[in-house]
């Protein structure tokens, strides 16, 4: 929102401030009871997921709900009608949250060709954050899902499915496999089967003997 009048965090002040009070009031506390460095480092941490879920959700809030119009046109010319508000779930390192906005589409029931909040936010279409995605793959690319699961939920505090995760990171592998595609053939006559080989056998690897631990 880039308005000379958008709304400040100040207008918020009671609904903010609380949870930043309650962090202050804790490192306070812990200096007045002499706890550990450990117990304060912890308890910052948690208190400051709160902080960020609070200041995320007043960013999806105030971001609106898009309604640009009866109808749009689509990069390839064609034209679509608004389809009303419609509501999806978005997964982040702070927490969950339901975000409404408006659709656009060629009729009641077909799936929407255009949510303009969710392009100018840069909201993903799985489920999960760009962020929580990455944090995902990247520890999936050294240790198994479940492995994966583990740590997140441990860091974050979220119970996070095993099958979300396999499928995030078969969405990546396919991104990955269209990249290579696009390169020219080396000498071999293609990518060279180290840069491929998770591609065959390290996926089977790491999601072998893990479908008993999904949620």
């Amino acid at each position: 929102m880039n308005s000379m009048m958008a709304p400040t965090l100040g207008d918020k002040s009671s609904l903010l401030l609380t949870p930043l009070q309650e962090v202050v009031s804790f490192v306070e506390a812990a200096v007045h009871d002499g706890r550990t460095a450990h117990d304060v480092e912890q308890g910052l941490w948690q208190r400051l997921l709160t902080l960020g879920h609070t200041l995320f959700g007043w960013f999806l809030q105030q971001s609106g709900e898009d309604d640009v119009g009866p109808g749009m046109t689509l990069e390839d010319g064609s034209e679509v009608n608004r389809l009303g508000l419609h509501t999806r779930a978005c997964r982040t390192v702070f927490g969950d949250y339901e975000v409404t906005r408006y659709g656009y589409g060629t009729g009641a029931g077909q799936r929407l060709a255009a949510v303009p909040l969710d392009a100018r936010l840069g909201l993903p279409a799985e489920t999960w954050s760009v962020l929580l995605q990455d944090w995902s793959q990247s520890l999936a690319v050294e240790v198994p899902y479940a492995t994966v699961h583990t740590i997140l939920e441990r860091i974050l505090g979220q119970r996070l499915s095993v099958h979300t995760l396999e499928r995030h990171q078969a969405v990546f592998n396919q991104d990955v496999a269209g990249f290579w595609a696009t390169l020219p053939p080396r000498d071999g006559g293609g990518p060279a089967d180290s840069d491929r080989g998770w591609q065959r056998g390290e996926h089977a690897a790491r999601t072998g003997g893990q479908r008993a631990g999904q949620e």
